[in-house]
């Protein structure tokens, strides 16, 4: 397989962001509440002022044929409070339904990397560290010093997959009625040509 790129999304992502933030909230494949919440979520990736915008994702795509292969969303902590409010407003509208509460993911002064997803036939192939790396990166770059995420409790793999690219816990919080473990990336001195982590 030919090297992965990551491009920033476009508004013409927002269907396969969609999905990825989708899957990333647990809900059960193939229901009718699935595809509610896709149809919604559609919506939600293709504004400029969401949680979920494209503004705020990454994707993975393969050279040869520039189909995505995954994506991560992630943005400024201190933006997290407003957006989420409008997002899960308008969800709650559209849906006819509250699509849950949670705790507060993140805050200011934190670099949130929000939902990741990888296509089935791109894992195993670096797509989804390349995703994180590359994120890691644009928060080092916008001048913070903590990049953070939530990780299921009951997922000890994924927890280590995080653990790999310097992610340490760091509490517990409540996502849609489940317990999730934040996990902090410290970045101890600011960008430089010297420190930026490589991601090719």
């Amino acid at each position: 397989m030919e090297k992965i790129i990551i491009r920033p999304a476009s508004k013409e992502d927002a269907p396969f962001i969609a999905v990825c933030v989708t899957a990333a909230m647990g809900v059960e494949p193939g229901t009718e509440e699935e595809a509610a919440l896709l149809a919604v979520m559609k919506e939600l990736c293709a504004m400029e002022e969401s949680l979920y915008s494209y503004r705020h994702a990454d994707i993975a795509a393969d050279p040869a044929t520039l189909s995505p292969a995954g994506c991560l969303i992630s943005y400024d902590g201190g933006l997290y409070k407003d957006l989420r409010e409008k997002t899960f407003a308008y969800a709650a509208e559209r849906l006819g339904k509250s699509i849950g509460s949670t705790d507060m993911e993140t805050g200011p002064g934190e670099f949130y990397l929000d939902s990741l997803s990888v296509s089935p036939e791109f894992r195993g192939a670096k797509t989804g560290r390349k995703l994180i790396l590359n994120a890691i990166r644009k928060g080092q770059e916008a001048g913070f010093r903590e990049i953070s995420l939530i990780v299921d409790k009951e997922k000890p793999g994924l927890q280590a997959y995080y653990a790999a690219t310097g992610f340490v816990p760091k509490g517990e919080i409540t996502f849609f009625g489940h317990p999730y473990i934040r996990m902090v990336h410290s970045i101890l001195a600011p960008a430089s040509d010297s420190n930026v982590i490589d991601t090719h």
